[in-house]
């Protein structure tokens, strides 16, 4: 792995904030994962429950 950030526009956090009714601590990562195109995976049920089923709880 490689040293590498990512910065998620405000607007895109803010509407998935809206969306989803997270917050935008949360909604941060979920929209980090929409826009890498990768599975969010958390423990967080109700922010499995308000993915749209982009979230998934590790096994």
């Amino acid at each position: 792995m490689t040293d590498s950030s990512y910065n998620v526009p405000a607007y895109r956090i803010l509407a998935t904030a809206r969306r989803t009714g997270c917050t935008a601590y949360d909604s941060q990562y979920l929209a980090l994962a929409e826009d890498l195109g990768i599975p969010l995976y958390t423990f967080d049920k109700r922010l499995i429950e308000r993915s749209g089923g982009l979230a998934f709880q590790p096994k």
